[in-house]
């Protein structure tokens, strides 16, 4: 049977720890177990009674020992490892070792991050570092290393003879149960502390595992690990820290050895404070004399933002009614120009009217109806803004009319109801609950303020749709142009073309005047068009009269007809006539709703809407820009869903903007919105007075008009190469686009294009790279000061300006810093030189909003380019064997040039081995030029983390500092603040104030900068330098003097780049200092 060894304990009282000599009964060698140096925190002065007691008793005994075994980094005493070990070495024929486990290097790089411990005083602390599960002697006892995580990461525990454990700080006596495991690193500890309150008042040593199993509060039989989990993160939150903790750890990461003294012969103990918030205010209230805080933005305070106000309120109210801001200012001189203007409309609307109605397979009249109440209706509620200074009135109406496009959705809709439910329903039925299903949604968004959806239809979308539209339209009115009976219009217009293609010998007379038409159509608008070049003085005529082109070729042919036809039956008449139109509004009524119909509308109702919407804004925004005013969409909207709404009551169907009559109302001299008003008078006469002549008008000549007026929508050659040239694969969605719309339906078209459009907009938003940046030095050099000599500056020299201009503030601009792409893919001149700002730093522009989409290839980007650039500063564990590694792990390879390390970075060696990256800067800052990000997610905060993990364990035992330039978003500064960012902290948490230099950037009012910086002299303008707001009261003397610009609390965000990097590069000029030792 193996011998029991000798076990002296030695309890240490004021700070409950236990010591051990642990000895060989036949050969008296034997082996300290963590042992302990006397420490006052209030004089700072190292005694050693505790040792020497046991130097004492090791004599007494006759003991030779071996081994001083350390089972951690203990953080509530001082090792007397060192100390002993130099004892016995004077009296014994060698020093013993001094051992622990091979996971110290985790918490000496955690000690040198904290507290500024120089590398070299750590490397060769400890002799021996003690494999898992190793095995050694003490004299012929066999001893055995046990891993024991949990309370550090470091823990071990030793096993000397055939029952004996100790187990350090992992598990403590029955009474008392286990140990902390709540700190970052799990650096802290406790021994025993006995339970006074349960009648223990004397420590105890030692227990039996069976005394443990029973009664141990923690870890005895029947406690499972959930519970014996939340047990212990309940407990240890309330833990305070050791009292000895910064003086421990920093002498027991060296070994049991004192800081190296300095200059005055005094070994110096750092004490860190950590930065927290108040510290912050402190340092900076201290150094600027005030300060800022910067306050998170609250859920409460943007519910706030959606309650409306009673100005609010009203404000909403008075909006709704635009025509409120203008009807009282009406006169005379206004109404003689919109009746001028109204007239001259609705002359051009009338044959426009009674054409596109048989696109949407109704008779000409319904085509009078939906303009009539688009023109009644739009004057109170669409939005226009006059101009009245010094200038004539001028006003674009955009009075809702029938247009071709709307007019084929229309058509298409009762092609498809006719489809599916044959004979049930009439067109008229069909059109007007299509109408008014459209006016009520219309009608909800602009009531709502929701007209930004809009923007999600591409205008690529639109395009192709309006051409394959066009195209469509074009097909379907040919044959009736030409007189050809029998092709049936509802198939796909390539069909049609075909089919058409195939009769032309069938056409009849209606060719002729279809045909004529067309040209004559031509004729006029290329002759206006010149002639209003040729003769500018006459350009409102001209113009007029081309706009009445319409009107006058319907008025001409409707005559001819009239001359050849009166006198023939109907049935008999030379070429196909519209025939018969109901006199007044015949077809006015409440419309019937029927929920199945709706169900039948409701897959075309989204193509109908996007259209009507996408072009009455088109129209609404092109005029406001070509007149100098602003227009509301969503009021544009809701006054289209209000017409669309009433449309049905009268007989109309779904209506909006029309291009062209608002082009001729423009050019008529309009001044305000009602011109409508009279253009729908109009209507009202053509409805009740000359309803008798339109049956004479040749449906060939309606074709011809509307062939006409539809042609002009087709997409040009020419902008299809500009389409090429602005972005190549939009180009392809509008060609895919048009496919579908000719080959399958044109709704689809929208469908597919819009999800091609919002593809692409992900794909970009998602695989756009960030950019690494370099600074450049830009000098600015007046042409109108600049010598020009015969020869030429040689390359690279800055040229010199003759003079110096005194034109006020540009005194002040000389020169100033940028941010290239290293990757020199922006254009730039690529012999510009780029610069690094400071050895191992680097910084990264993000191209756009920040997201869950884009954050992984982000982050991937800046983690494999950083870490490809920079050296990792902490060897890898050279007791891992190559065994251990993973597969996708290389081996470090030694550098074989390791002195020539260049001085261009650190101007330091590492201490730490050398590898072949070694002439690679440390990892110091990383700043995010954030200027384009307006929003932050989950995901991609997670994935700052993330990095931010990762390249900490790159650069330990070294801090990274984490910069943010440009984030002017409050919420995103919030989530990032809540990650931890924005202000000084590694992965363990705020880092201490030896390790980042505060820098702020305050600003001044200009009498605190200098009161006459911004007063010109003479009649100048005032320009830089003129106070706009303050942000504070007149009375508030706190804004006087210069002010922190962002809150001291988070000086990690800077509000642009260049302040961000200036800020970066002393922080890290001066740790670099600290860290040689020059300050």
């Amino acid at each position: 049977m193996t011998a029991e060894p000798i076990v002296h304990d030695i309890y240490e009282a004021v700070t409950g720890t236990w010591q051990y000599v642990v000895a060989d009964r036949q050969t008296l060698a034997a082996v300290l177990i963590d042992t302990v140096l006397d420490f006052d925190p209030a004089s700072s002065t190292v005694t050693t009674s505790t040792a020497d007691g046991i130097l004492a008793l090791v004599a007494v005994k006759g003991y030779t020992i071996e081994k001083i075994l350390e089972t951690h980094i203990h953080a509530d005493h001082l090792s007397a490892a060192n100390y002993l070990q130099a004892r016995l070495g004077s009296t014994q024929q060698a020093p013993p070792a001094v051992c622990i486990g091979k996971r110290i290097r985790q918490v000496q790089q955690h000690v040198v991050a904290t507290y500024g411990v120089p590398e070299e005083e750590l490397t060769h602390a400890f002799d021996h570092a003690f494999e898992d599960d190793e095995v050694f002697s003490v004299g012929t006892l066999s001893a055995s290393i046990l891993h024991l995580p949990g309370h550090t990461p470091d823990h071990i525990g030793y096993r000397i003879g055939p029952n004996d454990v100790f187990c350090g700080d992992s598990l403590f006596n029955a009474d008392v149960g286990s140990a902390r495991c709540d700190f970052p690193g799990g650096i802290w500890t406790g021994h025993d502390y006995p339970p006074k309150a349960e009648g223990r008042h004397d420590p105890v040593p030692h227990q039996t595992v069976a005394e443990q199993k029973k009664d141990n509060k923690h870890l005895k039989h029947g406690v499972g690990e959930d519970e014996f989990v939340n047990w212990r993160a309940e407990r240890d939150s309330g833990l305070a820290v050791p009292r000895l903790m910064h003086q421990a750890l920093q002498v027991n990461a060296r070994g049991g050895r004192l800081p190296r003294a300095n200059g005055s012969q005094v070994g110096a103990l750092h004490i860190p404070s950590r930065m927290q918030p108040d510290d912050l205010e402190i340092i900076a209230q201290r150094a600027q004399g005030r300060i800022y805080l910067e306050e998170d933005p609250t859920i409460q305070q943007w519910l706030a933002t959606l309650i409306p106000t009673k100005q609010g309120a009203i404000g909403y109210a008075l909006a709704l009614f635009p025509c409120v801001g203008w009807v009282p200012r009406y006169n005379l001189r206004w109404f003689m120009g919109d009746v001028v203007a109204g007239m001259t409309v609705g002359l051009v609307v009338v044959p426009q009217a009674l054409a596109y109605a048989l696109l949407a397979k109704l008779t000409p009249e319904y085509g009078l109806y939906t303009s009539f109440i688009g023109a009644m209706t739009y004057w109170v509620f669409g939005t226009s803004r006059d101009i009245v200074v010094g200038k004539r009135y001028t006003e674009a109406d955009l009075s809702n009319k029938t247009t071709a496009i709307g007019s084929l959705l229309v058509g298409s809709t009762v092609t498809a109801v006719e489809e599916k439910q044959p004979g049930v329903y009439t067109v008229a039925e069909v059109a007007a609950s299509l109408s008014l299903i459209s006016g009520i949604i219309l009608l909800a968004i602009g009531l709502l303020r929701l007209g930004w959806v809009v923007d999600f239809i591409p205008y690529t979308s639109i395009s192709a749709f309006v051409t394959a539209a066009a195209i469509t339209i074009l097909s379907t009115q040919f044959p009736v142009a030409l007189g050809i009976r029998g092709i049936n219009t509802r198939e796909a217009p390539y069909k049609v073309i075909i089919n058409t293609l195939k009769s032309l010998g069938h056409t009849e007379l209606d060719a002729a005047i279809g045909l004529t038409s067309i040209l004559l159509l031509y004729v006029i608008k290329t002759a206006c068009s010149q002639l209003e070049v040729r003769k500018p003085k006459w350009r409102r005529l001209w113009s007029i009269i081309s706009s009445l082109r319409f009107t006058f070729v319907i008025v001409m042919f409707t005559i001819i007809s009239y001359l050849v036809n009166y006198k023939l039956p109907r049935e008999e008449a030379k070429f196909r006539l519209v025939g018969n139109i109901e006199a007044g509004f015949r077809h006015a009524g409440i419309p019937r709703f029927d929920s199945e119909l709706t169900i039948l509308i409701l897959p075309k109702l989204p193509a109908v809407l996007i259209v009507l919407v996408i072009e009455h804004i088109a129209i609404a925004k092109s005029f406001g820009r070509m007149f100098g005013y602003t227009v509301t969409p969503s009021q544009e909207i809701m006054a289209q869903g209000i017409a669309n709404l009433f449309s049905p009551f009268i007989g109309g169907y779904v209506c909006t903007g029309s291009f062209s009559a608002s082009a001729v109302l423009s050019k008529s001299g309009v001044r305000t919105p009602l011109a409508g008003v009279v253009s729908a008078l109009v209507l009202v006469l053509a409805l009740y007075v000359v309803t008798a002549v339109f049956a004479f008008i040749p449906k060939a000549v309606l074709a011809g008009l509307i062939i006409h007026a539809t042609s002009n929508l087709l997409t040009s050659p020419k902008a299809l190469k500009r389409y090429w040239q602005l972005s190549p694969f939009e180009l392809l969605i509008w060609v895919v686009g048009l496919v579908v719309a000719l080959f399958e339906s044109l709704d689809m078209s929208i469908y597919v294009t819009t999800g091609l459009s919002l593809g692409l907009l992900l794909v970009r938003m998602a695989r756009t790279p960030g950019s690494f940046l370099g600074r450049v030095r830009i000098h600015l050099v007046p042409a109108d000061d600049q010598v020009v000599s015969a020869s030429h500056p040689p390359e690279g020299d800055a040229p010199k300006a003759k003079t110096a201009v005194n034109i006020p503030g540009e005194a002040a601009i000389k020169s100033f810093d940028t941010y290239f792409s290293t990757q020199r893919d922006e254009g730039f001149n690529p012999r510009v030189p780029l610069e690094t700002p400071y050895p191992g730093m680097f910084i990264y522009r993000f191209p756009q909003t920040l997201n869950y989409t884009n954050q992984g290839q982000h982050v991937d980007l800046i983690s494999s380019y950083i870490t490809s650039h920079t050296r990792r500063t902490t060897p890898e564990d050279p007791s891992i064997k190559p065994s251990d590694r993973l597969w996708n792990v290389q081996e470090p390879r030694p550098n074989k040039n390791s002195g020539s390390a260049s001085m261009l970075f650190d101007n330091a060696s590492s201490s730490l081995g050398t590898t072949h990256n070694d002439h690679l800067p440390r990892l110091r800052t990383i700043i995010f030029d954030c200027s384009a990000v307006s929003s932050v997610d989950i995901t991609s905060v997670q994935g700052l983390v993330d990095l931010r993990t990762t390249l900490a364990r790159h650069a330990a035992p070294g801090v990274v500092e984490w910069h943010f330039a440009g984030v002017r978003n409050r919420w995103a500064r919030r989530a990032l603040a809540v990650a931890g960012f924005g202000h000084p902290s590694n992965t363990d948490g705020p880092v201490s104030s030896a390790q980042w230099t505060p820098c702020y950037a305050v600003a001044g009012l200009p009498a605190d900068i200098g009161g006459d910086q911004g007063v010109q002299s003479g009649d100048e303008e005032k320009s830089d330098g003129t106070l706009v707001e303050s942000g504070a009261d007149e009375d508030d003397a706190s804004v006087t003097g210069f002010q922190p610009v962002v809150g001291v609390n988070r000086p990690f965000f800077h509000v642009g780049l260049a302040e961000a990097v200036n800020i970066a590069v002393r922080s890290a000029t001066i740790r670099n200092q600290r860290s040689r030792g020059d300050i």
